[in-house]
């Protein structure tokens, strides 16, 4: 990531001032959200093989508490998932064709709320047959650091990673502030919108047994 972060910063040293304020934008913009997106709430002490968890003292944390809006495109199917991620719990409302579904994740675990308004485990994916990690923001800090940049213009940089197949392309507005990313891969299309950063709340959320 360093290396991409260089690169960003020789092209804002060598462009006008226009273009050099749209990468000045976009090199800060991965700093604070790959970087620095701290996030003060508890620690768990936990195995990510076992997921065994246990609560322990305050921290703070990078990557893990923001809202979200995924606007997915995949053929001819469209569909939007919005919600927020408290450390490794995530609350997603999932719409296709003005259907709503509800979903908590718990780490690896999926639960979706029923109609009688209940928590229950589930055990297939929020989206079948879609590679859930093209949603993490960890992953996306992957794509760019193996990525090249392709392309810039006034409102618009592009970077491709080879390797994946994958074009992540972030898009400004005319202050100069950046909108959105947009992921491109074969027939899918995501769409990445990343707000209220540190202000999301722990999940009060009651699992049915």
């Amino acid at each position: 990531m360093k290396e991409k972060f260089e690169l960003i910063r020789e092209n804002f040293l060598n462009q006008d001032k226009k273009t050099s304020l749209y990468f000045g934008f976009y090199f800060l913009f991965f700093i604070v959200l790959f970087g620095v997106l701290l996030v003060s709430s508890t620690r768990f002490s936990c195995d990510d093989i076992q997921q065994n968890c246990e609560e322990s003292e305050p921290y703070i944390e990078k990557n893990k508490n923001y809202g979200f809006r995924y606007e997915i495109s995949i053929g001819n199917e469209n569909i939007i998932l919005s919600g927020s991620r408290y450390n490794n719990e995530f609350l997603i409302d999932k719409r296709v064709e003005g259907l709503l579904t509800k979903y908590y994740i718990y780490y690896y675990d999926i639960f979706k709320l029923n109609h009688d308004n209940k928590w229950i485990k589930y055990d297939g994916e929020i989206i079948e047959n879609f590679d859930r990690k093209l949603i993490n923001i960890d992953y996306l800090e992957e794509i760019l650091e193996d990525a090249e940049l392709t392309r810039q213009t006034d409102n618009k940089v592009t970077f491709v990673n080879y390797e994946e197949d994958i074009k992540l392309e972030s898009f400004f507005d005319d202050d100069f502030e950046l909108e959105y990313m947009q992921l491109t891969k074969d027939d899918l299309s995501i769409k990445y919108n990343y707000f209220d950063h540190n202000l999301i709340k722990k999940f009060n959320i009651d699992i049915s047994q």
